[in-house]
């Protein structure tokens, strides 16, 4: 395998989780830095990819913590795994917050409207609760969730792919800087 295939191989394996719901990168971690420093993790679902622009996008609500954390800290990862090919990728980036705009309109209209409702929640995401109701939705229009809604969009300069194999570890690293891609092999 070349480091060619290798980057075409993970390209088209995020592409695939966009259009597939059961694909293993449709959920990916991802990692951004608290307020006190530490790293911070959580699982988002890739809504997004635009392999040419080294672009990809996930949604969040506008109260959740990592929309601060990302304002503080655009800096963040994404690590995601393939358990059936053992593929795991890294990639390193930047994250900025979109609202409002007809991007973000689209993103919102292309949503089931079960998920649509999710942004309806009363109180903000990671909020102590007494009790776990599932009555915690506000019964205002729809329009109340878009005003919640945001996407995070996430222009990475690095990917590595680990690829776990019966005959050994594979590693590979690629870092962008504009059209330019710096691909190296890495010891495992």
């Amino acid at each position: 395998m070349t480091l060619d295939e290798i980057l075409n191989d993970a390209f088209g394996l995020l592409a695939a989780a966009i259009k597939d719901r059961a694909a293993p990168f449709r959920t990916v971690a991802l990692a951004t830095v608290a307020a006190e420093g530490a790293p911070d993790v959580r699982t988002v679902v890739l809504r997004s990819f635009d392999a040419g622009a080294r672009r990809l996008s996930v949604h969040t609500d506008a109260r959740s913590t990592k929309v601060a954390q990302i304002q503080a800290h655009p800096a963040v990862a994404l690590l995601a795994w393939d358990p059936m090919r053992r593929l795991q990728l890294r990639l390193r980036g930047q994250a900025s917050l979109r609202a409002g705009d007809a991007m973000t309109r689209d993103a919102w209209e292309g949503l089931p409207g079960a998920t649509r409702h999710l942004y309806r929640l009363r109180q903000a995401p990671g909020t102590t609760l007494t009790d776990p109701s599932p009555n915690q939705y506000d019964e205002a229009p729809e329009a109340f969730g878009f005003a919640r809604f945001l996407v995070v969009e996430i222009a990475f300069d690095r990917l590595e792919a680990l690829h776990l194999t019966h005959l050994g570890q594979i590693r590979a690293r690629f870092d962008f800087a504009g059209a330019a891609v710096d691909a190296a092999w890495l010891v495992p």
